[in-house]
């Protein structure tokens, strides 16, 4: 019902979208071209509220580079946001706050490069794989086997809800992955997959030593490390109506456990 339904489609060069409110519709926020039609570079959308949007909330597909996506909350989405072919870099989406999504967090299906995912806030009940069920579900998830190089994410809190499923299973190469100083949940009996060939562990502390230096400074989250609880359905299927103004509570492990 979504698909080519974009809310605000920026292609192009120098273009910017800002202080709004948009919802209801398929890709939020769409910064690159479909296919690489034609160059698309510095781009900038920010500051965008949006209470539901059926498939990515932003999209840097065929993107070519300088284009960010940062302080915007959504909720009720598909996927945070989608990198399906990045030629070159950057790409930023960065102090965003993101609930209940029905997929993936990210998405990624193809080569791309150069993406820096920083200082998000990701909370998330139980959702359902690209082909509809809930079998096979995870958090950070790519089935994708290609190679995504240059990614850094840092200072990100990945809450992930869900009864079972990886809170990180990326299949792709991730050749030059710098992720560090970021706090997961749930960080016990689940596995994270930091890219083909660096082995599957189980367990934050488990991944912290085979994946050493990746991941040395990241911390075990909570399921509610806010001030205010944060109430989401059973699953996604529950439209989530709260506020968006996620406040770390004082005491939490997070506090001031991210880096510059």
């Amino acid at each position: 019902l979504t698909w080519n339904d974009d809310g605000v489609s920026g292609p192009g060069e120098g273009n910017c979208f800002f202080d709004s409110a948009i919802t209801g519709h398929g890709d939020t926020l769409k910064l690159g071209s479909s296919s690489g039609t034609f160059y698309s570079a510095a781009v900038f959308m920010y500051r965008v509220a949006c209470d539901s949007t059926g498939d990515d909330f932003a999209e840097f597909d065929d993107g070519s580079g300088n284009m960010a996506v940062y302080d915007c909350y959504v909720k009720n989405a598909g996927t945070g946001f989608s990198v399906d072919g990045i030629y070159g870099g950057p790409v930023y989406f960065a102090r965003n706050r993101v609930g209940n999504l029905s997929r993936h967090s990210i998405k990624i299906t193809s080569d791309s490069q150069n993406v820096a995912v920083y200082s998000n806030t990701w909370a998330r009940p139980a959702g359902q794989n690209d082909a509809g069920s809930t079998a096979g579900q995870h958090n950070f998830y790519s089935p994708f086997g290609g190679t995504n190089s240059s990614w850094r994410v840092k200072n990100n809190a990945i809450i992930w809800r869900g009864a079972s499923g990886d809170v990180v299973r990326w299949d792709c190469t991730m050749p030059g992955l710098d992720w560090d100083y970021n706090a997961t949940y749930p960080s016990t009996g689940r596995n994270y997959t930091l890219g083909s060939g660096r082995g599957a562990y189980t367990g934050l502390a488990a991944a912290q030593t085979g994946l050493a230096p990746l991941m040395a400074h990241d911390v075990a989250g909570t399921s509610n490390p806010f001030a205010a609880t944060i109430t989401f359905g059973s699953d996604y299927t529950t439209e989530y109506t709260g506020s968006m103004e996620w406040t770390l509570d004082s005491g939490s492990d997070l506090v001031a456990a991210g880096v510059d």
